[in-house]
């Protein structure tokens, strides 16, 4: 699953945000962060950029998270 698909399934999930737990939310972001990791031997550039989305994203998900009832 690539950068971008781990992100976008991170950020627009069809669950409500109070189902989805502390511990599911942070392994989620684990995984994006990995996939950056990878990415970043390929394309320090767009790592970076992917990087700085996940820190936002950590911050505050309320901002990028649409939840669909």
């Amino acid at each position: 699953m690539s950068t971008s698909s781990i992100l976008f399934k991170y950020c627009y999930t069809n669950r409500r945000e109070e189902d989805i737990t502390p511990e599911e939310r942070q392994k989620k972001i684990d995984e994006a962060k990995q996939y950056v990791e990878e990415l970043r031997k390929d394309n320090e550039k767009v790592a970076d950029i992917m990087s700085d989305l996940i820190e936002e994203i950590e911050k505050d998900e309320t901002k990028y998270k649409t939840v669909y009832s």
